[in-house]
Protein backbone atom coordinates (compact mmCIF):
# COMPACT_ATOMS: atom_id res chain seq x y z
CA UNK A 1 0.00 0.00 0.00
CA UNK A 2 1.83 2.91 -1.31
CA UNK A 3 1.93 6.14 1.47
CA UNK A 4 2.26 9.87 0.62
CA UNK A 5 3.96 11.53 4.05
CA UNK A 6 3.30 15.32 3.93
CA UNK A 7 5.55 17.26 5.99
CA UNK A 8 4.74 21.02 6.42
CA UNK A 9 8.01 22.94 7.81
CA UNK A 10 8.12 26.58 8.48
CA UNK A 11 11.58 27.86 10.53
CA UNK A 12 11.91 25.44 12.71
CA UNK A 13 15.05 23.23 11.32
CA UNK A 14 16.07 21.49 14.21
CA UNK A 15 12.14 20.43 14.62
CA UNK A 16 12.45 19.08 10.53
CA UNK A 17 15.45 17.47 11.39
CA UNK A 18 13.76 15.40 14.38
CA UNK A 19 10.89 14.61 12.01
CA UNK A 20 12.75 13.20 9.20
CA UNK A 21 14.93 11.20 11.59
CA UNK A 22 11.81 9.22 12.93
CA UNK A 23 11.42 8.36 9.47
CA UNK A 24 14.28 6.47 9.06
CA UNK A 25 12.85 3.05 9.61
CA UNK A 26 10.12 3.75 7.32
CA UNK A 27 13.12 4.73 4.66
CA UNK A 28 14.68 1.26 4.92
CA UNK A 29 11.68 -0.74 4.60
CA UNK A 30 10.19 -2.22 1.53
CA UNK A 31 6.92 -0.10 2.05
CA UNK A 32 6.62 1.97 -1.19
CA UNK A 33 6.07 5.87 -0.28
CA UNK A 34 7.39 9.03 -0.89
CA UNK A 35 8.18 12.57 1.25
CA UNK A 36 6.58 15.37 0.44
CA UNK A 37 8.09 18.65 1.81
CA UNK A 38 6.32 21.54 1.78
CA UNK A 39 8.62 25.01 3.10
CA UNK A 40 8.24 28.06 3.48
CA UNK A 41 11.71 28.77 4.50
CA UNK A 42 14.24 27.18 2.10
CA UNK A 43 17.60 29.43 4.03
CA UNK A 44 17.30 27.53 7.07
CA UNK A 45 15.55 24.03 5.84
CA UNK A 46 18.16 23.19 3.06
CA UNK A 47 20.89 22.77 5.03
CA UNK A 48 18.54 20.24 6.61
CA UNK A 49 17.62 18.54 3.30
CA UNK A 50 21.56 18.62 2.56
CA UNK A 51 21.71 16.02 4.86
CA UNK A 52 19.59 13.16 3.60
CA UNK A 53 20.54 9.81 1.92
CA UNK A 54 19.99 9.33 -1.67
CA UNK A 55 17.63 7.11 -1.38
CA UNK A 56 15.38 9.72 -0.04
CA UNK A 57 12.46 9.72 -1.60
CA UNK A 58 11.70 13.57 -1.40
CA UNK A 59 9.52 15.39 -3.54
CA UNK A 60 9.88 19.25 -2.61
CA UNK A 61 7.87 22.07 -2.57
CA UNK A 62 8.42 25.77 -1.68
CA UNK A 63 5.22 27.46 -1.29
CA UNK A 64 3.97 31.15 0.02
CA UNK A 65 4.12 31.47 3.92
CA UNK A 66 -0.32 31.34 4.35
CA UNK A 67 -0.24 28.65 7.70
CA UNK A 68 -0.20 24.83 8.15
CA UNK A 69 -3.60 24.00 7.31
CA UNK A 70 -3.13 25.85 3.87
CA UNK A 71 0.56 24.25 3.21
CA UNK A 72 -1.35 21.04 3.91
CA UNK A 73 -3.81 22.04 1.29
CA UNK A 74 -0.89 22.35 -1.24
CA UNK A 75 0.21 18.97 0.11
CA UNK A 76 -3.17 17.21 -0.88
CA UNK A 77 -2.66 18.35 -4.52
CA UNK A 78 0.37 16.96 -4.76
CA UNK A 79 0.13 13.28 -2.95
CA UNK A 80 0.13 10.72 -4.95
CA UNK A 81 0.31 7.68 -2.49
CA UNK A 82 -2.96 5.67 -2.17
CA UNK A 83 -2.50 6.87 1.79
CA UNK A 84 -1.70 10.01 3.09
CA UNK A 85 -0.42 10.94 6.25
CA UNK A 86 0.62 14.36 7.70
CA UNK A 87 3.76 14.56 9.90
CA UNK A 88 4.66 17.87 10.07
CA UNK A 89 7.87 19.21 11.05
CA UNK A 90 8.43 18.72 14.74
CA UNK A 91 6.30 16.00 15.09
CA UNK A 92 7.44 12.31 14.50
CA UNK A 93 7.27 9.00 14.38
CA UNK A 94 7.13 6.81 17.66
CA UNK A 95 6.30 3.07 16.53
CA UNK A 96 7.17 2.15 13.17
CA UNK A 97 4.88 -1.45 13.87
CA UNK A 98 1.91 0.95 14.67
CA UNK A 99 2.48 2.33 10.81
CA UNK A 100 2.65 -0.78 9.28
CA UNK A 101 -0.59 -2.38 11.16
CA UNK A 102 -2.11 0.80 10.15
CA UNK A 103 -1.02 0.30 6.21
CA UNK A 104 -1.68 -3.97 6.89
CA UNK A 105 -5.72 -2.55 7.94
CA UNK A 106 -6.08 -0.63 4.64
CA UNK A 107 -4.89 -3.82 2.62
CA UNK A 108 -6.98 -6.12 4.38
CA UNK A 109 -10.35 -3.75 4.07
CA UNK A 110 -10.14 -1.79 0.53
CA UNK A 111 -13.43 -0.33 2.01
CA UNK A 112 -11.51 1.69 4.87
CA UNK A 113 -11.05 4.80 4.49
CA UNK A 114 -9.49 6.34 7.78
CA UNK A 115 -7.63 5.07 10.38
CA UNK A 116 -6.71 7.22 13.88
CA UNK A 117 -4.05 6.49 16.00
CA UNK A 118 -2.86 8.07 18.91
CA UNK A 119 -0.36 10.11 19.94
CA UNK A 120 2.01 11.39 22.90
CA UNK A 121 1.46 14.87 23.76
CA UNK A 122 4.57 16.74 24.69
CA UNK A 123 5.19 20.38 25.84
CA UNK A 124 9.14 22.10 26.07
CA UNK A 125 10.50 18.48 25.24
CA UNK A 126 8.13 17.10 28.07
CA UNK A 127 6.05 14.30 27.88
CA UNK A 128 2.38 15.07 29.28
CA UNK A 129 0.01 12.29 28.89
CA UNK A 130 -1.59 9.96 25.64
CA UNK A 131 -4.58 11.33 23.82
CA UNK A 132 -5.62 7.64 21.95
CA UNK A 133 -9.08 7.69 19.92
CA UNK A 134 -12.05 5.53 20.72
CA UNK A 135 -14.47 3.87 18.45
CA UNK A 136 -16.81 4.61 16.66
CA UNK A 137 -15.43 7.49 15.24
CA UNK A 138 -18.16 10.44 15.96
CA UNK A 139 -17.20 10.29 19.98
CA UNK A 140 -14.10 11.54 19.15
CA UNK A 141 -15.84 14.97 17.90
CA UNK A 142 -18.28 14.75 20.95
CA UNK A 143 -17.47 18.07 23.49
CA UNK A 144 -13.71 18.40 22.59
CA UNK A 145 -11.29 17.16 19.79
CA UNK A 146 -10.18 13.48 20.79
CA UNK A 147 -8.09 13.17 17.97
CA UNK A 148 -4.23 14.48 16.43
CA UNK A 149 -4.35 14.72 12.92
CA UNK A 150 -0.86 13.87 13.29
CA UNK A 151 -2.04 10.15 14.22
CA UNK A 152 -4.42 9.65 11.61
CA UNK A 153 -3.53 8.23 8.01
CA UNK A 154 -6.33 8.48 4.85
CA UNK A 155 -7.02 7.00 1.64
CA UNK A 156 -6.40 9.62 -0.60
CA UNK A 157 -9.44 9.33 -2.37
CA UNK A 158 -11.32 9.64 0.42
CA UNK A 159 -9.24 13.05 1.11
CA UNK A 160 -10.12 14.52 -1.90
CA UNK A 161 -13.62 13.23 -1.68
CA UNK A 162 -13.85 15.21 1.92
CA UNK A 163 -12.18 18.22 0.26
CA UNK A 164 -9.53 20.79 1.87
CA UNK A 165 -8.74 22.05 5.46
CA UNK A 166 -10.43 24.98 6.32
CA UNK A 167 -7.52 27.38 7.17
CA UNK A 168 -10.05 30.65 6.60
CA UNK A 169 -11.60 30.99 9.15
CA UNK A 170 -10.32 28.43 11.19
CA UNK A 171 -6.71 28.79 12.49
CA UNK A 172 -6.32 26.01 14.58
CA UNK A 173 -9.75 24.05 14.53
CA UNK A 174 -9.11 23.24 10.67
CA UNK A 175 -8.68 19.82 11.66
CA UNK A 176 -11.65 19.47 13.83
CA UNK A 177 -13.57 20.38 11.35
CA UNK A 178 -12.12 18.43 8.75
CA UNK A 179 -12.86 15.30 10.69
CA UNK A 180 -16.61 16.39 11.24
CA UNK A 181 -16.73 16.83 7.98
CA UNK A 182 -15.26 13.44 7.03
CA UNK A 183 -17.97 11.88 9.40
CA UNK A 184 -20.94 13.93 7.54
CA UNK A 185 -19.66 12.37 4.27
CA UNK A 186 -19.65 8.83 5.60
CA UNK A 187 -16.23 8.48 5.46
CA UNK A 188 -15.18 4.45 6.63
CA UNK A 189 -12.93 4.79 9.38
CA UNK A 190 -11.01 2.55 11.92
CA UNK A 191 -9.70 4.16 15.60
CA UNK A 192 -6.76 2.19 17.34
CA UNK A 193 -5.62 2.93 20.84
CA UNK A 194 -2.27 2.35 19.71
CA UNK A 195 -0.12 5.72 19.46
CA UNK A 196 2.07 6.43 16.45
CA UNK A 197 3.36 9.84 17.04
CA UNK A 198 5.24 12.13 19.02
CA UNK A 199 3.36 15.73 19.21
CA UNK A 200 4.98 18.76 20.78
CA UNK A 201 1.87 20.98 21.60
CA UNK A 202 4.72 24.36 22.34
CA UNK A 203 3.01 26.15 19.70
CA UNK A 204 0.54 28.59 19.40
CA UNK A 205 -1.39 26.49 17.36
CA UNK A 206 -2.38 24.68 20.43
CA UNK A 207 -3.80 27.81 22.16
CA UNK A 208 -7.44 26.19 23.86
CA UNK A 209 -8.75 29.66 24.26
CA UNK A 210 -8.91 30.25 20.68
CA UNK A 211 -9.56 26.29 19.75
CA UNK A 212 -13.07 26.71 22.11
CA UNK A 213 -13.73 29.93 20.32
CA UNK A 214 -13.55 28.54 16.75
Amino acid sequence: MSLSVVTITYNDPEGLKHTLDSLQPLANSNIEWKNIIIDSSPTVTQPVLDRLPSYWPMEYHLVAKRGVFAAQNEGIDRVSGKCVWFLNGGDWLKDFNVLKKILNFFKEDPSLELVCAGADLYKDGKYLYPLSPVQPFFKNLIGMNGLCHQGLVYKQSALKRVGYFLGNPFWIAADYEHHVRCYAAGVKTLCMPDRLVGYDMSGQSTNWKIALKE
